[in-house]
């Protein structure tokens, strides 16, 4: 039966994470508890607290943004989530079905979204670790056509470039998905003599005019910061080279003069 997720207040929400899951074998008692755990993350989420949402996910726990690349264990976690839901967001949760497996100690929920960037789905997989419920693994992603179709009225979508000296320079498309999401595609060139490339591309959440794209694949995590206004970008690069898997001497810093406002075409085979 479908389920509209009910916001919690944020008090609500912290009471109920002090309260211990119940016995396994209470399958009603396990899915109230389920249920439970699911309303403080929308909870958390609509209200851009960061940290509550990271200590839902068990430590060793993945997740798969729309368009980016997984993020996977504690650290990677805490930080996509501080750069990514830092800010309250518009955004509501239908459950579409919500199953726990025999053992009573996994389960999984599927469901939908709605937003100004579209309709979305969903799929949590819960786990359950010392008598507590945790987002084990999670899923997410606008229905199919999105990510390319332009946004009437749009005013991110475009292309984006600073060039220096010996060929180098970074090329960022954007293309925007509502009022609080834009697709991106980054690629950045060192430059004579050794021609090291970079190449990120992800969604990211716009808030009052600013996103972050969150790498967290390599040695550390990486986070690219956008600014944008009418005529331009300022990128800010957090992490060395290594950990945003850029060639050596590889950056992201600059200032990226808008160059087009034409919704440009994504490298698929990236």
């Amino acid at each position: 039966m479908t389920r509209l997720i009910r916001v919690l207040t944020l008090s609500a929400v912290l009471t109920a994470g002090c309260q211990a899951s119940p016995r396994a074998g209470d399958p009603a008692a396990e899915r109230a508890a389920i249920e439970k755990l699911s309303a403080q993350y929308q909870a958390a989420y609509l209200a851009g607290d960061a940290k509550a949402i990271a200590a839902l996910y068990a430590d060793d726990a993945v997740a798969q943004p729309a368009g980016e690349h997984p993020v996977q264990g504690r650290t990677g976690l805490d930080a996509y989530f501080a750069a990514a839901n830092a800010q309250p967001v518009q955004e509501t949760f239908t459950t579409l079905s919500l199953v726990i497996a025999d053992g009573g100690d996994m389960a999984y929920e599927v469901g939908k979204t709605e937003s100004p960037a579209g309709i979305g789905k969903f799929l949590t997989i819960y786990r359950k670790i010392d008598g507590q419920w945790r987002i084990a693994a999670e899923s997410w992603s606008l229905d199919a056509g999105a990510p390319t179709a332009a946004v009437p009225g749009a005013t991110l979508t475009g292309t984006y470039a600073w060039k220096g000296r010996e060929s180098a320079g970074c090329t960022l498309k954007v293309a925007q998905r509502g009022e609080d999401s834009a697709q991106v595609q980054l690629e950045c060139n060192r430059g004579a003599p050794s021609f090291n490339s970079g190449i990120a591309e992800g969604v990211v959440r716009v808030v009052s005019g600013g996103g972050a794209l969150i790498i967290t694949e390599y040695a550390k995590p990486c986070t690219l910061r956008m600014q944008f206004t009418a005529s331009q970008v300022v990128l800010v690069q957090e992490g060395s080279d290594v950990d945003c898997g850029f060639g050596h001497g590889v950056t992201a810093d600059g200032t990226y003069p808008r160059t087009g406002s034409a919704l440009p075409s994504f490298d698929r085979d990236r």
